[in-house]
């Protein structure tokens, strides 16, 4: 009977101190003993997904917070709360105070004063550089933020290495946004890129060489412009209906890999490649495409055009099956 005795008050114990364990433990729900513990951010509570217990009521959050007041802003209040956050672009300015707008005397020669002074020169020229590229990609080329963005990033990564002033600046620039455009699969030619920054196609294509040499390490995964990434953009040009453009999109997919196949316009620009197959199709399909709207739409010369669709048509046979 004693060692009976002795053995329940062994088990009694080691009972109570596993209670205890459990207790002392907070990721472990004092109900039932799973680990399944959930923090309820909305209401502040943490909750035991088991069995349901509230194990901890409002929980005062003591960190930082981050958010934008949008409410404060409607009552000319600054709604900002912990500042900004840190502009990789612009790290020494992004780090220093801001003067908000206030109807005082004189402040705003105030707050132009103090953004000028928490700039150095450095930094002054990218941002005017930056404001630059904001207006040439997004105002003249309808380009989404992200590729305005890495189009800075590439020229901070080409400013830190390569000191270029006037038309080389400007070849370098509109080589950022060609290669941020072909990062981001929304590829547009040299041509268009020539247009859109006021440069002619000849600087940007001195400048290429200039820029992969200095941004090897940065654009090793980018790939050339490909003809097949410009058709679906001249075809919305058009103006064909749904089922007509569909048609026509299946019938220059079928050309297009029959002309890279028999290697018949290896060396020309993807620009004249793309006007040729798509006027040669629409001649093919019966679509009343004049040549003018096809040089108009591909920035392409006539002579240019006429070459290649001679080319095209004395491989009629090969190509139309």
């Amino acid at each position: 009977m004693e060692s009976i005795w002795e053995t329940f008050e062994f088990l009694r114990k080691e009972q109570k101190m596993d209670k205890e364990d459990i207790e002392d433990d907070v990721n472990c729900c004092k109900n039932c003993g799973s680990y399944d513990i959930n923090e309820d951010k909305v209401e502040g509570d943490i909750v035991c997904t088991q069995c349901g217990c509230v194990l901890v009521e409002r929980v005062i959050d003591e960190k930082a917070e981050w958010n934008f007041g949008q409410e404060d802003a409607l009552y000319s209040k600054d709604p900002s709360r912990c500042g900004g956050p840190v502009n990789p672009l612009l790290e020494k300015s992004s780090m220093s105070t801001l003067v908000v707008n206030a109807n005082y005397k004189n402040h705003g020669n105030l707050k132009r004063l103090h953004q000028q002074m928490s700039m150095d020169y450095m930094e002054r020229s990218r941002y005017h550089i930056f404001e630059e590229i904001t207006k040439l990609a997004s105002d003249n080329g309808n380009l989404p933020h992200t590729i305005v963005e890495q189009s800075k990033y590439y020229y901070k990564k080409l400013s830190e290495k390569r000191l270029s002033r006037g038309n080389i600046r400007k070849g370098l620039i509109a080589c950022c946004i060609l290669h941020a455009c072909k990062n981001n699969k929304v590829p547009r030619s040299v041509k268009e890129i020539s247009n859109m920054c006021y440069v002619d196609t000849t600087i940007i294509n001195k400048c290429m060489k200039i820029f992969k040499e200095v941004m090897d390490d940065d654009i090793s995964n980018v790939k050339n412009t490909d003809v097949n990434d410009l058709y679906c953009r001249r075809i919305s040009c058009l103006g064909l209906s749904r089922n007509e453009e569909i048609l026509l999109k299946k019938s220059i997919y079928k050309i297009s890999n029959k002309v890279d196949n028999l290697s018949l316009l290896n060396g020309k620009t993807p620009t004249a490649i793309t006007a040729a197959i798509i006027y040669y199709c629409c001649i093919k399909l019966g679509f009343k495409i004049s040549k003018k709207r096809i040089l108009e739409i591909n920035n392409v010369s006539s002579v240019t055009l006429n070459k290649l669709i001679s080319i095209l048509d004395e491989n009629n046979d090969k190509l139309i099956i």
